[in-house]
């Protein structure tokens, strides 16, 4: 589990300060064994089955000739949104997991001693003892950028999902009509 702290402190006129945490957590292995890649496929299998019955009526109403009725009518419409949102969900998804894999990666590369001493605190420095620091928070500084990018694709990913779970709870009253 991945957990970055962000501390954030205002500095406000009359000598208020204001301060905030924040904390985000990224799970390092969404898949630790094969039971949890199944209800991902099921749910995969049952977009692509959507897809393959919409594209059916689509050639079914485009032999009619009637494909501009076709997509008037707003339950149709209401069936390639949840198969595009559907679709945006599965990638963003792969996103993220290939976000994890380079934050795992990167994490892996981080030397495994911290610098004992600060260079600038040591009387004698040596070149290599400098590369080294540099290094280190080079590896660490793009840890950080990796767990930044991942929380922006994250709550894209939230995003989608909330305006996905609208639309399947609006195809729900399809059954309805």
């Amino acid at each position: 589990l991945y957990t970055m702290l962000s501390i954030d402190i205002d500095f406000l006129r009359g000598g208020v300060i204001q301060s905030s945490a924040n904390t985000r957590t990224q799970v390092c292995n969404p898949y630790p064994d094969l039971g949890f890649i199944f209800p991902d496929f099921l749910w995969f299998c049952l977009v692509f089955v959507l897809f393959q019955q919409e594209f059916r009526q689509l050639q079914v109403e485009a032999r009619k000739g009637t494909l501009l009725l076709y997509f008037t009518e707003m339950w149709n419409i209401l069936d390639w949104s949840s198969i595009v949102f559907g679709l945006v969900v599965i990638v963003r998804w792969i996103l993220i997991i290939d976000q994890v894999g380079t934050l795992n990666t990167l994490t892996v590369a981080i030397p495994g001693q911290v610098p004992p001493v600060p260079v600038w605190e040591t009387q004698q420095v040596s070149l290599s003892d400098v590369q080294s620091e540099r290094e280190y928070h080079s590896r660490l500084s793009d840890v950080f950028n990796a767990m930044n990018e991942m929380e922006v694709h994250t709550r894209a990913h939230n995003i989608v999902i909330f305006w996905y779970i609208l639309i399947i709870l609006a195809r729900f009253f399809k059954g309805f009509k």
